[in-house]
């Protein structure tokens, strides 16, 4: 039984398949802490039954409430998203009750629900009329809750296993934890499958959450023998109403909401074991922090897991030790020690910025670092910073390192009167900054003792506001677009607790929402999360592998010109006060550059690289000529070395590509006699021999400077198959200086590039991304001028991938087309009229499966989501299979005969994948059960063969068939997109894209299922044409789709 169970769990772990010597000390090694364990567990056993039988007293409470008021019978309306309503019978109906009215689908994945806005248990009576929403693991607030149960899952397992006395168990961004007491005991790798093991068992048990109310004098007498949670429960107001929460023999303090049950916890990990403090407080009890990740379906949890392995890949720290960027010594901990090449790559970052400062007219700054503790008292930081500071006692007076810019720049702007006409003052500052940190939580470069930050601070009128805070924004989207980071903006409003009018406030909040809504971008409000002295914009950066960073502030303060009695003379002679922006863009140098590493994985672009240029010599005999190479590459401001050391060149070629040099220039005898450099880029692509015509090169560079110099390399080295020199990386592509051509001549007159200037921010956007194909996606109209501009109207085909398609990606996926919104918008469906026979038979072959198709999903105008994800799942089960049959078959004919497939074969690879992320995106969402997928098996088993046979036969007939089914494909798409635009799919009107289709189409944070359908029909409308077009050729023709640019005929 569930309420006698014992605390104590007798687990039978240990490794297998290791030699017998490891095995026999893992085993013993498990053994004893499973007796140790258990010692513990025991000692907890009269706690928890105590606990149990008071939690059973006060739920016997809420069992009556709910039979009284099934007795009085009081009739409630419950209203739901799309306008339609359910009855129900106040303080009986739960949220459970109704969604299992709507759909069953939606029974299974409702995780909690939303009552009037606010989240909610879905197994908890009603109180009355109100406002309904169910919500699911797509659903942040349905995550939250997923995790939050889970923490208690894991508390449950460390009660059980450990005898811990639990303190908080939070959900984080992704996953959970639970800290907990456990004296001297430190937890081990041998004790993370004893963990694992046990919160399996628990999820098996289907454990029901239950929730009951309790005084605060009930919540004491509950917890009586833990310190932690009767230090939490004696924080709170005497009449506070306090909500406990069981699972199995576990209760917990705990505000809720929480699932239903444990078995919606399909899969789970114990992901880290760390050291924590209680209340963070170094001086406090120490405590064993527990992380966990669970998700409802395995294959969640393979995608986490195969991210957080390429996220230990990219790892800063790893990175920055391998390519001797910087190190942390313990004799000045949190104190970064940046190495040249580090250095290089920080004063790049800096200069950047420098750049932009002067563009959007910042005038720098330099002020102290040390300063009198009088200053944040006055500042108002003293009662919020101190115990994080380096304060000194100096001739009896106490002084700090300062912690952050604003309280100097306010001694700046108040040293003398100023004016209305020279307001806004942009100052900008890059000063050394320290907060003294706690050791443990210390972390690489993103949580530092010394740090230094674009800084800047805005002094401006109120009805500057909107413009400086649009300009910041512009400012801010630039840099990041040379990044090629993405990000997402969030308004934070008002407080309860706030310093300043309604008026100002509300001038304020109405300023920054006209700037965010002028950006053209989503974003979105935080109601009631400003800070007490101003609303704010926070911006949520996102890198390669969608990690979220929070960089980014621009933020009002009404505040600090009060403290500092700031003013300027208006217009009108009276003194006004000032309005104070703070703003930084890459907010610590540190920081911003740990988040570069691991989004570019250590292949920096040019620009940004501090290995740009590496010369090999053949032999010692051509050592001089290497150097000379070098000095005139350096002279260009590129960073250049020669590799003299006596190893094979294919050896040294070898470690420069590992080591991330941008390009390797092989220079022999036959180098040298001609003034040629051998180019080859850290992918191992060769290009060849080119002249180096030095003298143009140099002169050309030296107009610009600093990091514009680097600038006017990024571009093309982001798109090396463009420009197949070294030529095309010196070329001038992203910067405005005043030449228009830069070429190295090449060693064939034939191969001569000249690459013209742009200045425009895609460009620069282009600049971020290295040159090698690592991130394999092609991003569809990124440039201007090219046939890439035409939407699917004007008769462009999105390309299918070539040799020239580079973009944001995962190299374990296939390149295919991530799309802009102008072109998803532009497509619509087409037909090809039959005329061969091979097209009448494919047309005559669809047209019959069609007819039986819709009867078996029910196809018709009234459609609901159900019906439509039925249909989908169908469809896209099916469209799998051909390009795997076509690619596989081809393959073996290329093996057979020995000869080139003519580039087919990788076209209909990509095809097989792109509809196998089809189907797989909505299966996650369908979420089937055992004979979904028993159907999905037999249809794909019986398609495949059947395929296979015809394609043998005739792989004519076969692409003309599949054109004609993709056609079909666009229609559906088409129809489902204009049911939600119509409004019959309230469901599906703002629910979010899932997770997986964010990923593989580059979506947007807040893409919605409409979004999601766009790429698809997108990718459908490509499928019909590319085997249309392989309908009409020979099997021995080229393929036409590998360059990437296509028009429908």
């Amino acid at each position: 039984m569930r309420d006698g169970r014992s605390l104590i769990s007798r687990p039978e772990a240990g490794p297998s398949g290791r030699s017998m010597t490891t095995a026999s000390t893992a085993a013993t090694a498990q053994a004893e802490a499973v007796r140790s364990h258990e010692e513990e567990a025991q000692a907890l056993q009269d706690y928890v039954k105590r606990r149990i039988d008071l939690f059973d007293q006060y739920k016997n409470r809420e069992v009556e409430a709910v039979e009284k008021a099934k007795a009085e019978n009081v009739p409630i309306r419950v209203t739901l998203p799309d306008g339609t309503t359910r009855e129900g019978v106040k303080g009986v109906t739960t949220p459970q009750d109704i969604v299992g009215t709507l759909s069953r689908s939606l029974a299974k994945k409702a995780l909690a629900a939303k009552v009037d806005g606010e989240v909610y248990d879905i197994f908890r009576p009603l109180d009355g009329d109100c406002q309904l929403q169910i919500l699911t693991f797509e659903d942040p607030d349905g995550k939250e809750t997923f995790w939050h149960s889970s923490a208690h899952v894991l508390g449950e397992a460390l009660e059980s296993c450990f005898g811990a006395k639990l303190t908080i168990g939070p959900a984080l961004e992704e996953g959970f934890y639970y800290d907990c007491y456990l004296g001297d005991r430190t937890l081990t790798e041998a004790d993370r499958p004893i963990l694992e093991k046990r919160i399996e068992e628990i999820v098996k048990e289907r454990q029901d959450f239950e929730r009951v109310e309790v005084t605060r004098d009930e919540a004491l007498s509950m917890f009586a023998e833990n310190p932690f949670k009767e230090e939490i429960i004696r924080g709170l107001p005497q009449d506070a109403t306090i909500s406990l929460y069981r699972c199995g023999p576990m209760v917990d303090l705990c505000h809720g909401p929480h699932l239903p049950n444990t078995g919606l916890l399909r899969a789970s990990a114990v992901s880290a074991m760390n050291r924590a403090f209680w209340r963070a407080n170094v001086n406090r009890e120490p405590l064993q922090r527990v992380y966990g990740i669970t998700f409802p379906d395995a294959a969640s949890m393979k995608d986490y897991q195969h991210r957080m392995e390429e996220a230990r890949k990219r790892d800063h720290r790893a990175i920055g030790v391998q390519q001797e960027l910087f190190f942390f010594d313990r004799l000045s901990p949190g104190s970064c020690f940046f190495q040249p090449n580090g250095a290089r790559i920080y004063n790049n970052l800096v200069e950047l910025i420098r750049e932009k400062y002067w563009e959007y007219e910042y005038e720098e700054v330099v002020t102290p670092n040390l300063y009198n503790f009088e200053l944040w008292e006055r500042s108002g930081h003293a009662d919020h910073y101190k115990d994080n500071m380096f304060l000194v006692d100096i001739e009896e007076q106490q002084f700090g390192l300062k912690p952050m810019n604003c309280p100097g720049h306010c001694l700046m702007f108040g040293h003398r009167l100023r004016s209305y006409r020279e307001l806004p003052i942009r100052m900008a500052d890059f000063g050394v900054l320290h907060r003294n940190e706690f050791s443990g939580a210390l972390q690489g470069l993103t949580r530092v003792r010394r740090f230094q930050q674009d800084d800047a601070h805005v002094f401006c009128r109120p009805d500057q506001v909107m413009s400086e805070v649009s300009s910041c924004l512009r400012m801010l989207d630039e840099v990041y677009a040379v990044f090629g980071l993405t990000y997402k903006a969030a308004l934070s409003t008002r407080p309860d607790s706030y310093l300043g009018t309604l008026e100002q406030w509300d001038a304020a909040e109405a300023a920054l929402t006209q700037a965010l809504d002028a950006t053209g971008k989503a974003w979105e409000l935080n109601e009631a999360d400003g800070a007490f002295y101003g609303p704010k914009i926070d911006i949520t950066v996102f890198d390669a592998l969608r990690r979220k960073f929070q960089c980014a502030t621009i933020q009002l303060d009404f505040q600090l010109p009060v403290r500092f009695d700031l003013q300027y003379k208006g217009a009108s002679e009276a003194f006004e006060r000032p309005v104070i922006v703070h703003r930084a863009i890459l907010g610590s140098v540190e920081r911003m550059l740990a988040i570069l590493t691991e989004n570019f994985a250590g292949k920096w672009p040019l620009w940004l690289s501090p290995r740009q240029v590496i010369v090999v010599p053949i032999s010692e005999a051509s050592v001089g000529y290497a150097r000379r190479v070098r000095a005139q590459l350096r002279a260009a401001k590129l960073h250049v070395e020669v590799d003299d050391s006596d190893r094979k060149m294919q050896k040294k070629v070898r470690e420069a590509q590992l080591a991330q040099f941008n390009y390797i220039l092989v220079v022999g005898e036959k180098e040298e006699a001609e003034g040629t450099v051998n180019v080859r880029t850290r992918d191992n692509i060769v290009h060849g021999m080119h002249a180096l015509d030095a003298e143009l090169m140099i002169s050309s560079m030296q107009r610009c400077s600093g990091v514009l110099a680097r600038q006017l390399l990024a571009r093309t080295a982001a798109h090396p198959s463009l420009a197949p020199s070294l030529a095309s990386a010196l070329a001038p592509v992203a910067c405005a200086c005043s030449f228009s051509n830069l070429t190295l001549a090449p060693a064939q007159p034939s191969k001569l590039l000249s690459t013209p200037l742009h200045t425009s921010s895609k460009s620069w956007q282009q600049a971020s991304l290295s040159e090698e194909p690592h991130h394999e996606h092609m991003r569809i109209n990124e440039e201007a001028g090219t046939a890439k501009d035409k939407t699917y109207q004007e008769g462009y085909i999105a390309p299918h991938p070539g040799s020239d398609s580079k973009d944001a990606g995962d190299s374990y996926l296939l390149m295919h087309p991530v799309y802009n919104k102008e072109y998803l918008e532009s497509i619509y469906p087409r037909h090809k009229t039959p005329e061969k026979w091979s097209e009448k038979t494919g047309f005559w072959a669809v047209t019959a499966m069609r007819w039986s198709f819709d009867k078996i999903t029910g196809y018709g105008p009234n459609m609901n989501e159900g019906k439509w994800l039925q249909r989908i799942v169908f469809l896209e089960t099916v469209a799998g299979v051909p390009g795997m049959v076509g690619g596989m078959l081809r393959h073996m004919r290329s093996l057979r005969v020995m000869e080139r497939d003519h580039g087919w074969i990788h076209t209909l690879l990509e095809e097989a994948e792109n509809e196998r992320m089809h189907l797989l995106t909505f299966l996650k969402l369908r979420q089937p059960g055992p004979l979904v997928r028993a159907g999905v098996l037999l249809t794909q088993g019986v398609f495949f063969n059947l395929y296979f046979f015809f394609y043998m036969l005739s792989p004519k007939h076969c692409h003309a068939f599949i054109g004609y089914l993709e056609e079909e494909a666009v229609k559906t798409y088409t129809h489902a997109i204009a049911d939600i635009d119509n409004g019959k799919l309230p469901e599906w009107a703002d629910k979010p894209a899932p997770d997986l289709a964010k990923f593989y189409w580059k979506m947007s944070e807040d893409a919605t299922m409409r979004d999601l359908l766009l790429n698809v029909r997108a990718d459908e409308a490509c499928h019909s044409h590319v085997n249309h077009t392989f309908s009409e050729l020979k099997q021995s023709d080229d393929n036409p789709f590998v360059k990437g640019n296509h028009e429908i005929a």
